[in-house]
């Protein structure tokens, strides 16, 4: 349960990656809101003073901003995945290309 939530963006990334369709986004949101529902709710009861202890608008929150993550991180994979996208992963990793690559100040 630790690594689930890394688990679940790499699933996005990958998703992107291979050019799963966009729907695998909001399955995988679904999955991560029931992952993480349980352990938000015991948070907020277990807070004095929480603004709010609604949990339908707080599974809501929670459904949406995994939405919003989740997007995000796919994007990334068709990125990386685009004839751009080497070009990406050597910036990432801090490779460096380009005429001046071998040359160092």
């Amino acid at each position: 349960m630790k690594y689930l939530g890394y688990l679940i963006l790499l699933a996005g990334v990958l998703a992107g990656y291979l050019g799963l369709r966009v729907w695998l986004v909001f399955v995988l949101a679904f999955l991560s809101t029931f992952a993480f529902a349980s352990a938000r709710r015991n948070v907020l009861q277990n807070t004095p003073q929480a603004p709010d202890k609604n949990m339908v608008l707080d599974g809501m929150f929670l459904f949406f901003s995994q939405i919003l993550v989740l997007f995000a991180v796919y994007l990334l994979g068709v990125f990386i995945a685009s004839p751009g996208g080497d070009l990406f992963a050597d910036f990432l990793s801090g490779k460096r290309v380009g005429p001046d690559a071998g040359m160092t100040e």
